[in-house]
């Protein structure tokens, strides 16, 4: 299949793809709401990632009907091993984001994402937050809807109006706060930043206009795939650190309303060079 067939193909069923992921979104939602209150069981797997017996459950869930529904297809997850299939339709599943709020009950945003990507380049994507039953939908060159209203980013144009989320992720842990600190410093600081460790969460709230700006640094796709569609059919600018449009592939992310994406990344430009002189990440 070329690239050209895979967009026709993705068009002619787009909607289908749609309809699938917002109910695989539903059922890994009741999964993750039975287990809420229980005593979690959790297995870490390496120094700086956990999982709950959520996300094990919602995995198992998922791969069994990808295998079933579209065989064919890659699939890449957090809680699981990849699967290639050769295919240029990738299915790009975060079973629990926000694992740590879960498990500590401290924010309610926790989520379920996936997103559909043909080669490296996102097309559709879901976010369900159970606890809040806020379903999230976005479908590329389509407008972006949450619950089925159509949504749209901050009109907000000062960087002192600015609140904006930051995080590292789980790789080099303390990797952004430099850009914090730049952010917060005057002359046109932002007015304030937030971090729940729910990258995907926070993501949607820049769509919706909840909050102005994200930037994360070491991500991965999982955290961001979904969210970059939702984002784009908002009217959101998104690209990595250094101004790319986002795609597969880059672990950093910044996204704000068109006017904000421009004045953070004219701030931000000196530790931006110094970000990837040290660490080389896109």
């Amino acid at each position: 299949m070329s690239y050209a067939d895979a967009w026709n193909e993705f068009r002619a069923r787009r909607y289908e793809f749609l309809e699938f992921a917002v109910a695989s979104a539903k059922r890994a939602g009741k999964i993750i709401m039975e287990l809420y209150n229980s005593d979690h069981k959790i297995e870490w797997t390496n120094r700086t990632h956990f999982r709950s017996e959520a996300d094990t459950k919602v995995s198992a869930m998922l791969r069994e009907e990808l295998a079933r529904i579209y065989p064919g297809h890659n699939v890449r997850s957090e809680e699981s091993d990849n699967y290639n299939a050769n295919s240029l339709f990738t299915w790009i599943d975060d079973e629990l984001d926000g694992t740590i709020p879960y498990t500590r009950r401290y924010f309610d945003g926790f989520c379920f994402s996936r997103a559909l990507c043909i080669g490296t380049n996102p097309v559709l994507g879901v976010i369900y937050m159970p606890c809040k039953d806020l379903l999230y939908t976005g479908v590329a060159c389509e407008l972006s809807r949450l619950n089925g209203q159509i949504i749209r980013v901050s009109s907000v144009n000062s960087l002192n109006e600015v609140l904006m989320g930051f995080c590292s992720g789980k790789e080099i842990r303390s990797s952004h706060l430099p850009f914090l600190v730049k952010a917060m410093e005057e002359p046109n600081s932002i007015m304030t930043n937030i971090a729940f460790a729910c990258a995907a969460a926070e993501l949607c709230f820049v769509a919706d206009g909840r909050i102005e700006a994200y930037l994360g640094t070491s991500l991965a796709p999982e955290d961001m795939a979904a969210a970059v569609v939702i984002l784009l059919g908002a009217h959101a600018k998104v690209t990595n650190i250094v101004g790319m449009p986002w795609q597969l592939g880059h672990k950093s992310i910044l996204a704000a309303n068109q006017t904000i994406h421009h004045l953070l990344t004219n701030k931000l430009r000196g530790v931006i060079q110094q970000h990837y002189a040290q660490w080389g990440v896109l």
